[in-house]
Order: C-alpha cells, then structure tokens, then sequence
C-alpha cells in the first residue's frame, strides 16, 4: 500500500511545503491515518482520490497547529 502511494502522497506534500523533512513527517501521518481509517474506506471513491483527500487534511492541520504555535508567541 505504502509502496504504491508513496510518491504521489509525498510530491503532494512537498508542492505544497517545499521542506523535504515535513513532507517526510507528514507523509508518515498520512500513511497512518489511511491505515487507520481502511475500514471506513467504503469505495464510492478511488483509493487515490480518497488518500489525496486524508493527505490534504493533515496538510491543513499542519497548518492550523503552525498557525495557532504563531499566535501565542
């Protein structure tokens, strides 16, 4: 599973980060998730569709925790 959706989850997140070692970090997360969440997978999507969709998540959380270490300095 990993080795199949690796490198379009990781290049997903460096479009976006441009940091190889977050991106790294984050694929890990999304990998967990996705393996967490297989039974809940339900197929009305592409498995890639719905990985995509769990890797923007963490991404967004990524940024809201980023955002919130911000703000309380």
């Amino acid at each position: 599973l990993v080795l199949r959706h690796q490198a379009r989850v990781f290049s997903l997140l460096m479009r976006q980060l441009a940091n190889r070692t977050t991106a790294h970090e984050l694929a890990q997360e999304v990998f967990v998730r996705i393996f967490r969440g297989l039974p809940k997978f339900r197929g009305e999507s592409s498995f890639s569709t719905w990985s995509t969709r769990i890797a923007l998540n963490v991404l967004n959380s990524h940024y809201a925790s980023a955002e919130q270490r911000t703000q309380r300095r």
